[in-house]
């Protein structure tokens, strides 16, 4: 029988192996890296402190999913985790934005420290002393990257069967599952008519106060010369940083066919307050 001191040691072997093997997985770790690294990053003045954060945050980010991915990993072992058969047959986006609360709810009695890793308390502490105002985004670093680790567990699971891909022809994203432009926000689909698809953008649940944070159109419009013009309509909330928005704008871009390029106009908007009413 494998105890836990070993299973421990094998989680970093089994997902180095798929790092250099899965594309995919591999940009995934990178990309938050880059996030959260320029999130924090920001907050830096001092030399040293640009290089610390700058040496550090691939271990940080790693240490961290490393420990979501054994937390649940322990937890699919335990046969009173048990959770309904919805569950297990949502769609990937869901279940991503949806893991940190799972989590809280099941480690709410536990008596051990479960959300930092040794790394990230000393990465954490030695940020804070340094520069104070940076201590939210340690904070959302450490629940975002935890969750990611146990959102890959449990997609791995025996138990969990994704439901299958449905056919669309929408150019930005599928109106059917959740998908994660950065670590933080998400676009869902919500309207899907003729001419105009539209998404509204949402922080991710693990966000103190998470709230909408945009919504992208895709409308075609005919020309006077009878061709269609393709217009992207963006508007995002100034909660998102810049860096973060032009990020969001070019994966847009890059979503939509070369051959339409030349007909597509962007209409773009910074949001500095949104309401929503109910009559």
């Amino acid at each position: 029988m494998v105890s836990i001191k070993e299973q421990k040691e094998l989680v970093p072997e089994k997902l180095m192996k798929r790092f250099n093997k899965d594309y995919e997985f591999k940009a995934t770790i990178q990309s938050v890296t880059t996030f959260y690294g320029k999130k924090i990053m920001a907050f830096a003045t001092e030399p040293e402190d640009k290089k610390f954060i700058e040496e550090r945050t691939l271990e940080v980010v790693s240490e961290q999913f490393l420990l979501g991915y054994f937390i649940m990993s322990e937890l699919l072992e335990d046969p009173e985790f048990q959770l309904e058969q919805a569950a297990w047959n949502l769609r990937k986006g869901y279940v991503r934005n949806t893991m940190y609360s799972l989590l809280e709810t099941v480690m709410q009695d536990s008596e051990v420290e479960w959300q930092q890793s040794d790394i990230e308390k000393q990465f954490t502490k030695r940020v804070l002393a340094s520069f104070y105002d940076a201590y939210e985004v340690t904070v959302q670093l450490r629940k975002d990257v935890l969750a990611l680790g146990a959102y890959y567990a449990f997609t791995e699971s025996s138990r969990y069967q994704e439901p299958p891909e449905k056919p669309h022809t929408l150019k930005l994203a599928t109106p059917y599952d959740l998908t994660f432009l950065n670590p933080q926000v998400y676009m869902q689909g919500e309207a899907v008519i003729e001419n105009m698809k539209k998404w509204t953008l949402f922080q991710t649940e693990s966000i103190k106060g998470a709230q909408k944070v945009g919504t992208i159109q895709l409308i075609e419009k005919e020309r006077n010369t009878g061709e269609s013009e393709i217009h992207l309509e963006i508007l995002i909330s100034q909660l998102i940083s810049q860096n973060e928005i032009t990020d969001i704008i070019n994966q847009m871009i890059e979503k939509i066919p070369q051959q339409d390029h030349s007909r597509t106009v962007i209409d773009y908007y910074l949001v500095t307050d949104q309401k929503t009413y109910q009559l």
